[in-house]
């Protein structure tokens, strides 16, 4: 039996309450809990990594070979590893966590509407709402980092804040000759997923360098590719 197996077997048999003769061993008893939960979380991320990187793996198979049914049930698959992820790992705690939570459920729902777009524009229409209602909810989550320290100024925020300003213009009004009665609607998801960008960025400071860099290079991802 592996290491972690044998000290899995050893937290198990630890008990919840330790009667008062025993207090000068409560502390350890404590670390010991804590470390029981650190490494069943680290399992639980493990696990959903590995579902994660094979269902996006499944997914870049569908892309490459062009097999529209095994695309369409990877895709929205994705959306819901993310969101079952979330809440094992969380329980949901906090306004950020519910407010990300809630944007995955509308980003799911919007790659279900663009799966049958096919010919029929009012799914993408819906699709489009659902994709808005997902970036407000995220933009709305990384506010509540803001609030949480207003008086951190973020370096560079204004030169971030033009340079995707810039981006956002030109290329819309590249793609609008092409867009026909879609301008508006695209203008606004346009506008909408840039200010979530935008409002990833600013949280440099505020939290810990590895939930900026996450988010943030997600952001940028989604930004890029999308």
């Amino acid at each position: 039996m592996s290491l972690c197996g044998n000290l899995l077997s050893l937290f198990s048999t630890l008990p919840d309450w330790v009667p008062s003769n025993f207090c000068s061993y409560s502390v350890n008893i404590r670390n010991l809990a804590l470390i029981k939960r650190q490494i069943l979380a680290l399992m639980k991320t493990k696990l959903f990594s590995l579902i994660f990187f094979l269902v996006f793996i499944i997914q870049l198979y569908a892309e490459y070979v062009n097999n529209i049914q095994l695309r369409n049930f990877a895709k929205p698959l994705i959306v819901v590893v993310l969101l079952v992820w979330l809440y094992v790992g969380t329980n949901l705690k906090g306004r950020f966590h519910k407010r990300i939570f809630t944007g995955l459920i509308f980003a799911w729902i919007g790659d279900i509407l663009l799966i049958f777009q096919n010919d029929k524009m009012f799914f993408f229409i819906y699709g489009l709402i659902a994709f808005v209602v997902c970036h407000i909810f995220y933009i709305r989550a990384f506010t509540l980092d803001h609030k949480s320290n207003p008086n951190h100024k973020t370096p560079y925020f204004l030169w971030v804040v033009g340079a995707f300003a810039i981006f956002c213009s030109g290329l819309f009004f590249y793609l609008q000759p092409k867009l026909g009665p879609m301008q508006f609607p695209v203008l606004m998801y346009a506008i909408i997923v840039t200010v979530m960008v935008i409002m990833a960025f600013n949280r440099y400071g505020k939290v810990n360098i590895f939930s900026f860099k996450l988010i943030f290079y997600g952001a940028l991802f989604f930004f890029a590719f999308r």
